[in-house]
């Protein structure tokens, strides 16, 4: 089955989706995603256990009303963020991040920008 066939949606986070974004985005040392990941190149910390993670400041944002968990099949890949610069001038910010590489070039953010 192709990315294109799978079932993606936009969800709150919850444990489950925490745990699929600590193990794809969170474990190791020099994860690729972070290499993409302008501007923040020099913010990513690598957490060794998932109640590290789930106690994090990451955990927190992830949390927020500010951001949503890309679910492909009902498996945590990824998030999408929004934050308004300006609500009078309509300027949103809107950030996606897709932590497994496997996941890449397949799609997923321009049909997530559509979600």
């Amino acid at each position: 089955m192709t990315q294109k066939n799978k079932l993606l949606t936009l969800s709150s986070f919850n444990s489950q989706y925490l745990k699929h974004i600590w193990r794809d985005g969170f474990q190791d040392k020099n994860p690729e995603w972070t290499k993409w990941n302008e501007p923040y190149f020099n913010d990513y910390y690598a957490y060794l256990s998932f109640s590290q993670f789930e106690h994090s400041p990451i955990t927190d944002y992830l949390l927020s009303n500010s951001c949503k968990c890309i679910c492909l099949d009902e498996k945590g890949i990824g998030m999408v963020s929004k934050n308004w610069i300006d609500e009078v001038t309509r300027w949103l910010e809107i950030g996606i991040v897709i932590y497994n590489p496997t996941y890449w070039h397949g799609g997923i953010g321009s049909r997530v920008l559509k979600i």
